[in-house]
């Protein structure tokens, strides 16, 4: 990909409006027509905002797509973050789930089109920390709840249930505790834990 890095940040109220608006345009292209689709021309458009606007804050799609990735795991993230806290194993195990889900859910053709941009993106220093900062709360967790091979089975379980909820998503399943249900059981499962 090409150069990612935002050319500005936004500051004022306006310029994070505008920011928001590219953002939600370059997702909407994306999850409805596909990363080809998504231009630079059609994003301003979408967004209602002249391509010299977008080009003040970005230089190209490349940098849009990641940050709309970006933005999308520091949300994922937050809600890990928070739910790993939580008191009690089960406890914790349903509110990562339920962030999770949540995260594919809600606009899962986005966020299966998401991951395939990741994997062009390459190297970006951010979102690679942000993956890592993932991985570590999970088996932050695993290791306060005595989980044997937390780094092996943090991998397995971010696999797996991302996995459930993708599929479920593309399904069309709209019903979060459902979805979270399986999940939380074939992670139980997993651990050889009683759910």
């Amino acid at each position: 990909m090409a150069k990612i890095r935002p050319r500005k940040h936004a500051v004022q109220a306006r310029s994070r409006a505008t920011i928001a608006a590219i953002r939600e345009a370059t997702a909407r292209i994306l999850a409805e027509r596909g990363l080809g689709a998504v231009t630079t021309n059609a994003v301003a458009e979408r967004a209602g905002v002249s391509i010299g606007s977008l080009y003040q804050y970005f230089p190209g799609r490349d940098a849009i797509l990641a940050d709309l990735l970006r933005d999308k795991l520091t949300a994922l993230l937050d809600d890990i973050e928070t739910a790993t806290e939580a008191p009690g194993f089960d406890a914790a195990t349903r509110a990562m789930l339920t962030g999770l889900a949540r995260s594919y859910l809600a606009r899962p053709a986005l966020a299966s089109a998401l991951l395939y941009v990741e994997t062009l993106i390459g190297d970006d220093a951010e979102i690679a920390g942000m993956r890592r900062r993932l991985g570590e709360a999970v088996v932050g967790f695993l290791v306060r709840h005595d989980i044997s091979e937390p780094e092996i089975a943090a991998r397995d379980i971010v696999a797996m249930t991302r996995a459930l909820a993708m599929t479920a998503g593309l399904a069309g399943e709209t019903d979060e505790a459902a979805v979270v249900d399986r999940m939380a059981r074939a992670v139980s499962g997993y651990l050889g834990r009683t759910p």
